[in-house]
């Protein structure tokens, strides 16, 4: 079956296009939100040619596979029309979808579809960056100090994202908590301004000797401090909607609410988010990137649960981890561990077939 069938097949199967509140996609699935799960049809569903595997969740994921995931949600998308999310029947099911789920799957699902519409963004500028990262260090080692233009280009196309990625981070976390979706993004913008120099050295915040240790600079808790902002921002913005008048709203609500979170990010939330992001890289450097039984031991629990998190869609809620690992090192060694999960499935596959062949007659 082509693309177009498949999604084709997909809808009918949702239960028509008039169930559908929306459609996404991430690496290997289509994500689907609907407004009624009792008019899925699940098992079939399941069966359609193309589809590898399907999640049953507040969002119901297609399992597609690579390259493909894209394609069907963009087809589903030409077939669908305009659809609208703003529908009652379809909060009520997502929410109560969402009161059976834990806490921590709650969580983790948030930070993905948060993380989720940036990584083709973050594959494409971080192999641009690895590219030339890599041949740089060649030409470094090699004593060549004048860098070829092409590295320069590579590194300025792979490099904005990174810079500003508080800020596609921040208009991303105000889409999903309801905040306004420039306001988000400012203050993303706000936690990397140089200006938060200023207000730290004249409040002898700032570590002169050793910055990186300052308990405030630029990008200090990273995207932690992002998350945390954005989340008040949304509460902020909900609270000043209730007690402005609507002749006034368009001009009070923004201006109070980036004044509130604004001073609240710069002199509260980024110090405390420096903190928790501060224990976080000891905890990886206790049980990942020391020497000995606890390194085993921390990488063995990490890929071990890896898998799991990926069959129910929760690995993206892992991505604010390696941007902190990222900001700290300028590397995520994470992946490397956890592609470890991917060396021992294989191994598991092999040991079932070869026990499978010894017992097949």
């Amino acid at each position: 079956m082509d693309n177009q069938s498949i999604a084709k097949e997909i809808i009918e199967k949702l239960g028509s296009k008039d169930n559908i509140a929306v459609i996404n996609n991430c690496m290997t699935r289509v994500r689907v939100s609907v407004k009624n799960n009792d008019k899925v049809d699940f098992k079939n569903l399941d069966e359609i040619p193309g589809v590898i595997k399907v999640i049953k969740d507040d969002t119901i994921q297609v399992v597609v596979g690579p390259g493909k995931s894209k394609k069907i949600a963009d087809e589903m998308k030409k077939l669908c029309g305009e659809i609208s999310a703003n529908n009652d029947e379809w909060k009520k099911t997502k929410e109560s979808v969402k009161s059976k789920q834990s806490k921590f799957s709650s969580v983790l699902r948030r930070l993905a579809n948060i993380f989720i519409p940036l990584i083709p963004a973050i594959i494409g500028a971080g192999l641009l960056n690895g590219i030339a990262g890599y041949f740089q260090n060649v030409y470094t080692a090699e004593g060549i100090k004048d860098m070829p233009m092409w590295i320069t280009f590579f590194q300025t196309l792979g490099s904005g994202l990174f810079a500003y990625f508080a800020i596609f981070v921040g208009i991303n976390l105000a889409n999903e908590f309801g905040a306004t979706p420039a306001l988000g993004g400012v203050i993303g913008a706000i936690t990397i301004s140089g200006n938060i120099n200023i207000f730290s050295k004249a409040l002898g915040l700032y570590n002169a000797e050793v910055p990186l240790n300052s308990i405030l600079i630029p990008g200090k808790g990273g995207i932690i401090g992002v998350i945390i902002g954005v989340a008040i921002l949304a509460w902020v913005e909900k609270q000043l909607r209730k007690i402005i008048p609507d002749f006034l709203d368009t001009i009070l609500t923004p201006m109070i609410a980036l004044l509130i979170v604004g001073t609240l990010t710069i002199f509260a939330i980024m110090p405390f988010a420096g903190v928790v992001s501060d224990g976080i890289i000891k905890v990886f450097s206790f049980f990942i990137m020391s020497e000995g039984p606890m390194a085993i031991i921390g990488g063995f629990i990490l890929a071990a649960s890896f898998l799991p998190l990926l069959m129910v869609g929760l690995h993206h809620g892992l991505i604010p981890f390696y941007m902190v690992q990222l900001t700290q090192f300028g590397s995520i060694s994470l992946f490397p561990i956890l592609c470890m999960a991917g060396g021992g499935q294989i191994g598991g596959a092999a040991a079932i077939y070869i026990k499978a062949k010894k017992i097949k007659n």
